[in-house]
């Protein structure tokens, strides 16, 4: 869903990621009842009632909604603070949410009583689904979500990262659907002087989830990627004419320094250039928290 600027009164403008080519929707005012979490970069909002602390997972395009979810155990103040960076389906009805700032995964069915949390061996960077099942990173491995029947649903590891990969704590790893295809993407973060975006070196990895493992590869496969704190968005570069293949666009929410909003860092992993610091008056994909 495109940014207010590109809204017509009630009505939403979707771009499709694949074609380039947009409609519009009418969408129901959602505040006042709810609330509001994500999106997430699988297209879905995450809702909770406020009369009742109820979870729903919510497709804004096709208008459907899970059934409620367990209601969270907190108070009415820490819910809005609550921060969702992925959510999904993982089989067997099953939704899983990547929340909060240390990034734990909750699972639960709709009509469970409770939400069952998930541990990690070290900190949960991104999280999304794949396939039909629900993935996660930390910098030692990438786990799953198994939700065997008539077993607690746990975590279990899908690809164990080679020793001394150079993954580092304070590293950004996301994964990404790539057209299709999971891939990781890794940024070593070093300050920027001015303090306004890091920088540092990307890597991308093809997951081989057969053999357990990863490898390098060279670019995007000619795709674009938006690159947010949280999450990002593989698309073809030809749906616009702004963007070039093999390209990571950083997103940042604004500039520390000048204070300026939408500002997008552009890196050629060809190293072919590196593209400037970038203000965009209205940003198409706002993939922050």
């Amino acid at each position: 869903m495109l940014p207010c600027p590109f809204h017509f009164g009630s009505r939403r403008s979707f771009l499709d990621v694949s074609t380039g080519k947009s409609i519009h929707v009418r969408i129901l005012d959602l505040y006042g009842r709810h609330h509001l979490f994500g999106s997430t970069v699988e297209g879905l909002i995450v809702l909770c009632w406020q009369d009742t602390l109820a979870f729903q997972l919510l497709n804004l395009l096709m208008g459907q909604r899970t059934a409620n979810l367990p209601r969270v155990t907190t108070t009415e103040r820490a819910i809005r603070d609550f921060g969702v960076g992925s959510a999904g389906l993982t089989g067997n009805s099953m939704v899983a949410l990547h929340y909060g700032f240390g990034y734990g995964i909750a699972v639960a069915r709709p009509g469970d009583k409770f939400w069952t949390r998930l541990h990690a061996s070290g900190r949960s960077k991104s999280a999304m689904s794949f396939a039909g099942r629900f993935y996660c990173v930390t910098s030692e491995n990438i786990l799953v979500v198994e939700t065997t029947a008539n077993r607690r649903p746990q975590l279990a590891v899908a690809v164990d990262f080679e020793p001394g990969n150079g993954f580092g704590y304070n590293d950004e790893l996301q994964l990404v659907d790539n057209g299709g295809e999971l891939i990781l993407v890794h940024l070593a973060c070093h300050g920027h002087p001015d303090n306004t975006f890091f920088s540092g070196k990307y890597t991308t990895y093809r997951v081989r989830l057969d053999t357990r493992s990863t490898e390098p590869m060279h670019g995007l496969c000619g795709r674009a990627l938006f690159m947010g704190t949280s999450r990002s968005l593989s698309m073809r570069a030809r749906v616009s004419r702004s963007m070039s293949e093999d390209t990571v666009y950083m997103c940042c929410d604004y500039n520390k320094v000048s204070g300026a909003p939408n500002s997008v860092l552009a890196i050629d992993l060809l190293g072919r250039c590196f593209g400037p610091r970038t203000r965009l008056q209205h940003c198409p994909l706002q993939l922050g928290r």
